[in-house]
């Protein structure tokens, strides 16, 4: 047994999460399993390769970083596109989808709409009225984002991603989901917050399964910008094989001068990062609250990725870092 596979079992028994998938590899080769069950109690089936988890923000680099970058090639959208261009209800009239990318827009970090239960569409008219000045993370930013992209070409965010992503790929299980269908099909997320209630089919379970954890995607119906995309390791895996295939040197996966954070992507911190201490300068990838996580390192030319339900019966996923970074450490020992 490797040991990459007997340190996320040990994580299991020592409830870091339930169950994970996990892969690795280079451009030409992976390995993969999965360790655990979808829950701690009862009978809960185990995680296979096959298991698809909520991608919480990893949709924001696999999904709509994807689309942006597929507009930008064919000229649909340019980086300096500003949002009021093609948005002009958008109030801060210097923000460009440059800015939306790198987290760079000012745009609020995250926003709590569950006290009011907003439709969509009124969700997306609230998100084009803030504005701001400090660069932060920002999960409304990347929801304006997909405003942005949907506007220019009239077509959905899920329909861009099946045509742009899914379909070359040719992926049968990576894709957004209703925001209201439950599926015990899938690992649970959390229990059920009393908000969400009334607007889930069918209420015979106390846990989220099926439908996108984030409040935000939630109420976006499930097709949102930030998060929202369900995945299965194997199908990812292909993805971070085609990004290590591509150019090294791609600007939208290199570091810029004066920019913290790439277009789309993040980059490998130079402490305390959880892509470890093995992994390259250059690394770059992205983490999701639910608990999963992507690292590349086109230096080496090998990526990692590990997908758990690590928020179920907790309050998030902080606890992950330590884990988190020994697994790439691990990785990057198992193939250097």
């Amino acid at each position: 047994m490797s040991k990459v596979r007997e340190f996320l079992e040990s994580a299991v028994e020592n409830r870091t999460f339930p169950g994970a998938s996990y892969a690795f590899g280079t451009a030409t080769t992976v390995e993969s399993g999965a360790v655990g069950k979808f829950g701690y109690e009862g009978d809960w089936p185990i995680v296979t390769v096959d298991t698809p988890y909520d991608l919480a923000s990893l949709t924001k680099v696999i999904a709509t970083t994807s689309v942006a970058r597929k507009l930008c090639q064919d000229s649909i959208v340019l980086l300096e596109t500003t949002v009021a261009d093609v948005i002009p209800d958008f109030r801060d009239k210097r923000v460009t989808v440059d800015n939306l990318l790198r987290h760079e827009s000012g745009l609020p970090s995250y926003i709590d709409l569950t006290t009011e239960i907003l439709s969509s569409d009124e969700v997306r008219s609230r998100l084009i009225q803030f504005s701001g000045d400090r660069p932060q993370y920002s999960c409304v930013g990347f929801i304006v984002l997909q405003l942005v992209l949907e506007k220019c070409t009239g077509r959905s965010l899920d329909q861009l991603f099946r045509e742009t992503v899914s379909e070359p790929m040719h992926w049968e299980a990576t894709a957004f989901r209703s925001a209201n269908e439950l599926d015990k099909a899938f690992p649970p997320t959390s229990t059920i917050e009393p908000w969400r209630k009334p607007l889930l089919k069918p209420l015979d379970s106390d846990w989220l399964q099926g439908v996108v954890h984030d409040p935000l995607a939630f109420l976006m119906g499930g097709v949102s910008g930030n998060a929202g995309l369900f995945g299965t390791i194997k199908e990812i895996a292909g993805f971070c094989q085609t990004i290590l295939q591509d150019d090294p040197q791609c600007v939208w996966w290199t570091k810029r001068p004066g920019h913290e954070r790439g277009l789309g992507w993040d980059f490998k911190s130079p402490t305390g990062s959880s892509a470890g201490t093995s992994f390259s300068d250059s690394t770059f990838g992205h983490t999701g609250f639910t608990g999963t996580s992507m690292w590349i390192d086109p230096v080496a030319g090998i990526f990692a990725l590990l997908f758990s339900n690590a928020i179920y019966q907790s309050g998030g996923p902080s606890f992950l870092l330590p884990v988190r970074s020994q697994y790439c450490n691990l990785v990057h020992c198992a193939l250097m």
